[in-house]
């Protein structure tokens, strides 16, 4: 099943390429990706120039693919174990991702909600059994196939708390009498909340630093907005203490790395 899973893996990728660009080069739907955004403003969307984080993620996944294939066409040389571990998770996760782009294109933002989890569902499958910051493994496996899932993750976890805030606008929802400043606050504490315990139970600075880009656009995206003072300080102040909790985690690394030299 390994040199299966290996083909699905480079075919699925292959195919999330082909319908990104196809999403805004057509673009489906007669509007772009982040257009359709800007349809639903809520405070927790970031600024544009964010999603630009898609350039990266999509880069560690195509060295995460290069890396997976390895001994796909040899018949003496072993698959990676981590195929195996990751199994159809992958190749499930790219057929969500395509499947998210028609649906949010084609403004069915309940079905895209739904979609986005599925893609997030998988994410943290993979993440568990890979067992990531819980296993030490050799360098071309950290930066290699670890790193792209843990800033993938990152990623998707602010995307998913953004698609749900875009449902509850789309749908009319009052926020039970509550601010959509303090709902975003409440948001964004969440989310801080999810890096630290990434940060400090899995070891996973990637993860944490990429929750620092999300809010950093969102604070980008807000900062003008007299109305959303409370946003753009929380999201700061949150972002800061992400990064803190990155330099102690990084910290605390670097003197385990040193003693375990000795």
């Amino acid at each position: 099943m390994k040199k299966t899973y290996q083909i699905l893996n480079i075919l699925g990728f292959i195919g999330v390429l082909v319908m990104n660009y196809l999403a805004n080069a057509l673009p489906l739907g007669g509007r772009n990706t982040g257009e359709i955004s800007g349809l639903y403003p809520t405070l927790f969307t970031p600024t544009g120039l964010t999603f630009a984080i898609w350039g990266l993620i999509y880069l560690l996944l195509a060295v995460f693919i290069v890396l997976q294939s390895r001994g796909l066409f040899q018949k003496d040389k072993p698959t990676q174990s981590f195929v195996d571990a990751i199994g159809p998770w992958f190749f499930i996760n790219c057929l969500a991702n395509m499947a998210w782009l028609l649906a949010w294109h084609h403004l069915m933002i309940g079905l895209a909600m739904v979609i986005m989890l599925v893609i997030l569902a998988s994410l943290i499958i993979i993440y568990e059994r890979l067992q990531i910051g819980r296993v030490e493994p050799g360098a071309g496996v950290k930066y290699g196939v670890f790193m792209p899932f843990s800033v993938y993750l990152g990623w998707i976890t602010v995307a998913t708390i953004a698609n749900a805030s875009i449902l509850l606008t789309d749908i009319g929802w009052d926020g039970f009498g509550i601010s959509p400043v303090i709902w975003t606050v409440i948001m964004l504490v969440i989310g801080t909340l999810l890096g630290m315990i990434m940060l400090f139970q899995r070891r996973d600075i990637a993860y944490a630093l990429v929750l620092v880009w999300a809010f950093a656009g969102i604070y980008a995206a807000v900062k003008m907005n007299d109305e959303a003072n409370l946003v753009a300080k929380t999201a700061v102040s949150l972002a800061t203490l992400l990064v803190l909790g990155a330099i102690v985690q990084g910290g605390r690394k670097l003197l385990m790395g040193r003693r375990g030299s000795f």
